[in-house]
């Protein structure tokens, strides 16, 4: 029963090493969707990421909302990414759009870079820390995750504490359950 766990908006220095601790406590891989501004910043923090052995993708620039933006855009959205985690040894494969918002210009950019574009299927809405608790992202982590499916979590863009917290609690419980977690 394979699942994955996806980290967007980070490196964070505060959340991210956090995450990982997690990560490593439990013997999981997962994959995060780095934003380039992140990485530049953070760049060991990154080499931390890729060395536990986790994935890393391509989340963009700045984490814009490129559904009106012209392919050039996209691209050079997605170039400045590619630039800042190349600086760090990496080379991603897969890109998120972020938001989820994917428009054929996007799958255009991924297609001219030869990114496999990256959805979700569980999204707890742990993005929203003005109105999700910890216990709700727990409960729709639990409620919702079937085999084959993607979560969708952040260690990045914002107070991600709440986040840190529910995956002390739900990680062991799907293991519990008999989930094997993957990376993308």
């Amino acid at each position: 029963m394979a699942i994955a766990l996806t980290l967007d908006d980070g490196p964070h220095p505060l959340y991210t090493p956090q995450v990982l601790a997690i990560l490593d406590r439990y013997g999981i891989q997962a994959t995060f969707n780095m934003v380039g501004e992140q990485v530049s910043s953070n760049l060991p923090l990154v080499r931390e990421v890729a060395a536990a052995g986790h994935t890393i993708t391509n989340h963009t620039w700045d984490h814009a909302d490129m559904r009106a933006y012209p392919l050039a855009r996209v691209v050079s959205e997605i170039d400045r990414c590619n630039d800042a985690l190349a600086d760090a040894g990496q080379q991603p494969s897969i890109f998120r759009a972020p938001y989820g918002y994917w428009t054929q210009t996007v799958f255009e950019a991924c297609a001219a870079r030869s990114l496999n574009p990256l959805g979700w299927s569980v999204d707890p809405q742990d993005w929203d820390t003005a109105h999700v608790s910890v216990q709700r992202i727990v409960r729709t982590v639990l409620r919702t995750t079937r085999p084959h499916d993607i979560i969708l979590e952040h260690d990045g863009g914002g107070d991600r504490s709440n986040t840190v917290t529910a995956l002390q609690i739900f990680i062991p419980e799907l293991l519990e359950r008999g989930f094997v977690f993957t990376a993308v």
